[in-house]
């Protein structure tokens, strides 16, 4: 629901129910009623390609001055036997922020930035 939406995931769930009710089925037939022709299909197969847990590493700054915190998040994958090659992909993963005040109050996130791949 993070990744699609309430009505995109909705939508994922119709498709499923209404091709596969009372069958079994297999992961694929899953993430093909949910993401379709979704961008992101190819990078939930990773999850079913690769082997290993990735472990993600979070860092934080703040700039008193700008009034901006950033967050650094880096992803590991760790190498599993039969790895062949330099390394992995990375997976999706998806990430939901929030901020607290001292109070505990929930705080507005103003903006959002994306760096890097």
């Amino acid at each position: 629901q993070t990744l699609l939406g309430r009505e995109g995931f909705r939508r994922g769930l119709d498709a499923y129910f209404e091709r596969h009710d009372g069958s079994a089925v297999s992961c694929d037939e899953f993430w093909d009623a949910m993401l379709g022709g979704h961008p992101l299909k190819d990078a939930f197969h990773l999850w079913y390609e690769q082997a290993g847990t990735p472990t993600v590493f979070a860092t934080h700054s703040y700039d008193e001055a700008a009034k901006a915190l950033t967050i650094h998040l880096r992803q590991e994958l760790p190498r599993t036997p039969g790895d062949v090659g330099s390394g992995k992909r990375p997976m999706l993963i998806p990430v939901s922020l929030g901020l607290l005040s001292p109070s505990g109050a929930d705080m507005e996130i103003p903006s959002v930035a994306r760096d890097g791949g």
